[in-house]
Parts: C-alpha cells; sequence; structure tokens
C-alpha cells in the first residue's frame, strides 16, 4: 500500500506540473515516472529465481545478468562510432537519473545511454522512460541505506561495481563513457571525446589537472588490450578493497597501466570540464563559451545537490525528492 500510495503521488505531481512547462509536454515525457509501459523490448524480466538470487548477493561475474543481455543493449545504445554511456543507481537517484536522460537528449545522444539499477524499483522507474536498462542481481542491500552521501557504506556499495560493469560492456566490443548521475553537459560530451586525439583514456580531474586528482565521475575509456588491463587492475583492487573506497584504486590502476604496454590518457582542460569546488566554489568557468560539464560535487547530501543544479538552471524537471528523500515535490 505504501508502494501504490508512493507511485500514485509520483504520477500526479509530475503530470500536474507539466500542464505548465510546455518544454516538456511531450508524450515520452508524461509517461515518464507517471504510466507504467514495460514492453516486451526491455532487456530483462525479474524472475523468482532471480529475485532470490538478488536477496542474497552475486558475485563479481554477475554484477549484470547475462553476456546476451548485455550484448543485446550494447548492440541497440552504441553510437556510429561504437561508444556505450554507461551509469548505474539506486533508487534515491531515480531524479537524477531522469535529469541526466533529458540533458543527454538535448543533444540527441539520450538513445546512446544505459542505465544499471541497482535494486528492482529503481528498475522499475527507469524502465518508463527507457528501455536501455540492466537490472543488477546484487543489489538489494545497497535499500537497506541511503547512498546518496559520498563515504556512505551504501555509497562504496555503488561505486565498487563499476568496473565490473564496464568490463561485460567492453567484452561486447564497446568503448565505454562513464559518467554518474551528478553531472550536467552544456556541450556535446560525444562531440568533445571524438576530438581529441586516440588516448586510451579520457579523464576528468577534480582540481588541478594532474593525475593525483583523477575522478571517476566521468571518463571515457577506449576498447583495447592496453585500457583492459587498466580496468582489470582496477576490479581487481575493488574486489578486496573493504572500504568500497573508488578513486583511489581507480587512480592507482591508471598509473600502473601508464607504466606498461604504451597506455595512453589525457585530462579535459579543469575549467571547462567543472568539478563542483571548480565551478560552484571558485566560480570558475561560468563566462567561458566552451565549457564542456559541471560536476555536482565537493558537496554532500541529495538535496544540496538538487539545490546547486536548481539554482544554476541545470535542473531540467518540474520534480525532484523533498529534503527527506521520501516523496516526489514540485520544484519551483
Amino acid at each position: 500500500c505504501r508502494l501504490l500510495a508512493w507511485q500514485s503521488l509520483l504520477a500526479f505531481l509530475f503530470t500536474s506540473a507539466l500542464i505548465s512547462i510546455p518544454l516538456f509536454a511531450d508524450t515520452e515525457y508524461l509517461n515518464a515516472f507517471g504510466v507504467s509501459h514495460i514492453t516486451s523490448t526491455h532487456v530483462y524480466e525479474h524472475t523468482t529465481q532471480d529475485k532470490a538470487v538478488s536477496e542474497n548477493g552475486g558475485s563479481a561475474a554477475e554484477e549484470v545478468r547475462t553476456m546476451s543481455q548485455v550484448n543485446l543493449v550494447a548492440k541497440k545504445a552504441a553510437s556510429r562510432d561504437k561508444i556505450v554511456i554507461l551509469s548505474s543507481l539506486s533508487l534515491p537517484y531515480i531524479d537524477f537519473a531522469a535529469n541526466t536522460y533529458y540533458n543527454l537528449k538535448r543533444f540527441g545522444i539520450e538513445k546512446h545511454l544505459v542505465f544499471i539499477a541497482e535494486d528492482r524499483l529503481a528498475y522499475v522507474e527507469l524502465s518508463k522512460f527507457t528501455d536501455l536498462v540492466l537490472l543488477s542481481n546484487h543489489g538489494s542491500h545497497i535499500q537497506k541505506g541511503n547512498p546518496t552521501d559520498y563515504g556512505a557504506e551504501e555509497y562504496g556499495s555503488l561505486t565498487r561495481t563499476r568496473p565490473g560493469y564496464i568490463q561485460q560492456f567492453m567484452d561486447t566490443g564497446v568503448h565505454v563513457l562513464w559518467t554518474d548521475v551528478d553531472l550536467f553537459f552544456t556541450m556535446n560530451i560525444l562531440d568533445v571525446i571524438r576530438k581529441t586525439k586516440k588516448e586510451d583514456l579520457i579523464a576528468i580531474t577534480d582540481r588541478t589537472h594532474t593525475r593525483r586528482d583523477l575522478c571517476s565521475g566521468l571518463f571515457f575509456v577506449r576498447n583495447n588490450e592496453r585500457s583492459r588491463k587498466m580496468v582489470d587492475i582496477w576490479a581487481e583492487d575493488m574486489a578486496v578493497r573493504e572500504d568500497g573506497r573508488n578513486q583511489p584504486p581507480y587512480r592507482q590502476a591508471i598509473a600502473e597501466a601508464s607504466m606498461m604496454n604504451g597506455f595512453t590518457f589525457t585530462i579535459l582542460d579543469t575549467f571547462k570540464a567543472c568539478s563542483g569546488g571548480t565551478f560552484w566554489g571558485m566560480k570558475k568557468c561560468r563566462d567561458d563559451n566552451d565549457m564542456i560539464l559541471a560536476h555536482n560535487n565537493f558537496i554532500k547530501g541529495h538535496y544540496n545537490k538538487l539545490n546547486r543544479f536548481i539554482c544554476s538552471s541545470m535542473w531540467l524537471l518540474p520534480c525532484a525528492f523533498d529534503a527527506e528523500g521520501t516523496k516526489i515535490v514540485p520544484v519551483h
């Protein structure tokens, strides 16, 4: 009953808010969060057996359901040059995921975005506006806490799965552009990637344009033997790491890969691909017509991130989770 009430409130608020917002008055968006229309095109159905596996937790190799399903969604999502944009999230991030989807839609590249849902409810909600969604089988424990705070145990449960997902998509032959859902793009990010040289990795940094500050919130991995080795090193480290911290092993893997086999990487300009500290803290990038993105980091809490986006005209939805993260409310 509680779930039904939540879904009813969600549907009512979203459709009501849309009446006065012509930008989103299209059939696809009216359906999002409001009308369930899961179809046979979705790549995964949650069976009783799968539910049992999810509740018991899965191995690293089972993080995304089966390679046949990954192959299907990768083939459907891949751009003409075989790039897939990949992200994962649990239910508390669902409004940020929708914001990311409609942000990328402005550039016509949302059709290359694949979400991996870490819990069943996130999968159901994502499926209402995209069929490029897979359900992870290991994420049920994440629902026991709020993973929206950097450094929290639940946050670590989300980030530790990242290299495993990338490995499985690279196995299909695609290149992977990973993005967190708390970024906002002011430029077509795929065009930015295409204009770089043929480095194995394209990364962003939190502060000073050095490898010491590399951030795993956004990066592009070119599919080749050298970059696969880097991701493998990262995955092996995350598999045994108890604290779930993602950034140190990510940076270490890049450092190790750089010492072997000619692995190369580049960093996007710090004042064009802006961290939260650069954009909101130092107030840089704002008047730069060449700005690529703003990463809403260096701040904790869903509501604080939301307010940042709203005040910077980077929130594209009429609604969002409230301060407690328990219900959807209109955004003014």
